[in-house]
């Protein structure tokens, strides 16, 4: 969703997008995780904690603070990291492709299910989010960016969690792959509805 959003709104509605999914990989390291330990059976604030302490989500705040400084990376480095940011998405789709393959096995979640999770991902969510950002305070760039982001198909990072937690992350692949397969047909219409609602911004 963040190479989308800066190819559409432009190279700050990139950085809201940076700042959209920073906000949301709080809430799955946090209570997403909190939700799949199968021996939490009450929130506990350290628990909570702990799961920030891992290699991505520090990554990730090492970033954005490394970003608001506005100090510029040395050209090493910044080569590095811009290779490695390139590689991302080719790795995540053979990574899927691994734990699809993987799963074939494992007994085949029910279309219903399927279905109505995609839906829910993809029509229901950016619906709400529109919803949501209509009646606050934003600029035109901000909403445009919620409602995108909220209309992108279901993370690889899905499937890796529910595979490293034991459950059953054989949904959390076939999941992830319908609703990118879907999200050619639903992203289009999100996609020209955004522009039109907010315009040029």
């Amino acid at each position: 969703g963040i190479p989308l959003a800066g190819a559409l709104l432009g190279p700050t509605a990139l950085v809201a997008a940076v700042l959209y999914d920073f906000s949301t990989t709080i809430n799955v390291f946090t209570f997403g995780v909190a939700g799949l330990e199968r021996s939490a059976s009450r929130l506990h604030l350290g628990r909570l904690l702990r799961n920030l302490l891992n290699p991505m989500f520090l990554a990730l705040v090492l970033g954005v603070a490394w970003a608001v400084t506005g100090v510029p990376l040395p050209g090493a480095l910044h080569e590095v990291l811009a290779l490695t940011g390139n590689a991302t998405t080719p790795l995540a789709m053979i990574a899927l492709g691994h734990m699809l393959y993987a799963s074939r096995r494992q007994a085949a979640a029910p279309g219903r299910a399927l279905g109505v999770l995609s839906a829910i991902r993809l029509l229901l969510a950016p619906a709400a989010m529109l919803g949501a950002v209509w009646v606050l305070p934003l600029s035109a760039e901000l909403r445009a960016v919620c409602v995108l982001q909220a209309g992108m198909p279901t993370a690889m990072l899905t499937a890796i969690l529910a595979q490293q937690y034991g459950v059953d992350h054989a949904l959390g692949v076939r999941l992830a792959v319908g609703t990118t397969l879907a999200s050619l047909v639903t992203l289009p219409p999100l996609i020209l509805g955004v522009l039109w609602l907010f315009g040029p911004v």
